[in-house]
């Protein structure tokens, strides 16, 4: 009897491991989406897609031509920095802009139960105010690139992430372009931007 009941016991058991693996990947996608409110795709550690929030198409086909989303798929670019950025937690990038929006891609580890999993979030956002144009005269073109970023509001690390160097580098480039710029905070330099921004150039100053 044991013997014919083994069959219908592994099966029991088998569905039940299915089952809650299904009910983790609902509350992690849940969990994810009532933090940051946003489209999210999670992913397995291996980098396979396990679920993803129902506005994600949208924000694919906006963003994505038909060829680059390969029948619904997301971008194979998209699929490379998930893989790539296992350990990387809170990863974010401008991946596009378009006129007045800019994609901004982020990458979070996440655990649920035991298990590890990965996120890839895409935020359709406005685009930041960025450095004056005037100010290529008063910096190097590295300072301007390094504080353009800064008053968009983005942190070292993602500064540097974007232009390819190290963090002390984006840090001496803003050190010496502060005293250029008569500013000697971060807070300073943004208030700045802001108001010559809305302050038109004089027209020897015009670029």
């Amino acid at each position: 009897m044991l013997e014919r009941l083994s069959p219908a016991l592994k099966n029991t058991v088998r569905n039940c491991r299915l089952f809650r693996d299904a009910d983790a990947r609902g509350k992690t996608l849940e969990a994810l989406l009532s933090k940051h409110g946003f489209a999210a795709v999670v992913f397995s550690p291996s980098g396979k897609e396990i679920a993803r929030s129902a506005v994600v198409a949208g924000v694919v086909e906006r963003w994505f031509s038909e060829t680059e989303r390969r029948s619904g798929k997301l971008p194979d670019d998209l699929l490379h920095q998930v893989r790539s950025a296992a350990s990387t937690c809170g990863y974010r990038k401008i991946w596009r802009t378009a006129g007045t929006r800019d994609l901004i891609v982020r990458i979070y580890s996440l655990s649920h139960d035991g298990r590890a999993y990965r996120a890839l979030v895409l935020e359709d956002v406005p685009n930041a105010p960025s450095a004056p144009e005037r100010w290529h005269k008063k910096l190097t073109r590295c300072q301007y690139e390094v504080v353009d970023r800064v008053v968009r509001g983005w942190d070292n690390r993602l500064v540097a992430d974007d232009l390819g160097c190290a963090e002390w580098t984006v840090r001496a480039h803003l050190r010496d372009a502060y005293p250029k710029l008569g500013v000697g905070t971060r807070a300073q330099l943004m208030n700045l931007a802001m108001r010559e921004l809305l302050t038109p150039a004089p027209p020897d100053e015009e670029v």
